[in-house]
């Protein structure tokens, strides 16, 4: 049952990615294109998750929206994960005074407010797909940073790096060869999970108006243009969430399957 369960939840998301890739085989309706006779209509076989204030088709806004929402996560989470691993190898393979100071730059970094760090981030930075993915990349590695770190601490007493460092190997040739591939599974845990993290990070951002610029939408964006109808037309808020939980949901699925298989 849980591995039907996992199946399905790597289904949905392999569907958002084709739908958002390639549009026209889920919908024959465009994502911007206007349609004055078809304004804030309820869902129906036409319009799957209705229209909105333009006339709209908002399954196909959707459709657009998770593939920008997997975009700014994934590249948010791939410049986390290396920054995250390089400042833990560092500080886990290097002398104990570099791994004191490195380790004293986390935890203060770890005070930081990250929302407040990431809006003011967005308006420095502006409302576009490279500022978002920045803003949401400047905190994120250091649960990362913090994990490579404490794996490299595990492996690094092994024999075989002793063995390694007898011999003259330098320590980046030992990271790369010997350490880097042991904490492999943890790590592909940890980026499976930081991928929703950072989608209801740039939801949120979306949310309050400081994300994507329009007519660029995401999760968020189409959140925030249907809170201000919602009693109203429900569907303009209700979609957007829907999916945003169904996204954020698969993933976690997907890490905690990951973690079960680990243990």
């Amino acid at each position: 049952m849980k591995r039907f369960f996992t199946i399905t939840c790597v289904t949905f998301l392999l569907y958002l990615i084709s739908a958002g890739l390639f549009p026209h085989f889920f919908t024959v309706q465009e994502a911007l294109e206007q349609n004055a006779g078809a304004i804030l209509l309820s869902p129906s076989l036409t319009h799957l998750a209705g229209t909105d204030s333009l006339g709209r088709d908002q399954f196909a806004r959707l459709i657009e929206a998770g593939l920008v929402s997997l975009i700014i996560s994934l590249a948010a989470a791939v410049i986390a994960l290396g920054i995250g691993i390089l400042w833990g190898l560092l500080a886990g393979l290097g002398p104990a005074r570099v791994e004191t100071l490195l380790m004293h730059i986390v935890d203060i970094l770890y005070a930081i407010p990250d929302l407040l760090l990431y809006i003011l981030m967005g308006l420095f930075l502006g409302r576009n797909l490279m500022g978002l993915v920045i803003a949401l990349s400047s905190l994120s590695w250091l649960g990362i940073a913090r994990l490579t770190r404490q794996e490299s601490l595990k492996y690094k007493s092994m024999d075989y790096v002793t063995a390694a460092k007898a011999l003259g190997v330098p320590n980046w040739q030992i990271a790369i060869k010997h350490i880097l591939p042991q904490m492999r599974d943890p790590l592909i845990v940890a980026m499976v999970f930081k991928i929703p993290a950072l989608i209801a990070l740039e939801s949120t951002l979306s949310f309050i108006g400081l994300g994507l610029a329009p007519p660029q939408a995401s999760y968020g964006t189409l959140a925030k243009e249907g809170f201000d109808a919602y009693l109203v037309y429900p569907h303009l808020i209700l979609f957007p969430l829907l999916f945003l939980f169904l996204t954020t949901f698969s993933f976690y699925a997907i890490g905690n399957a990951l973690k079960r298989e680990q243990s």
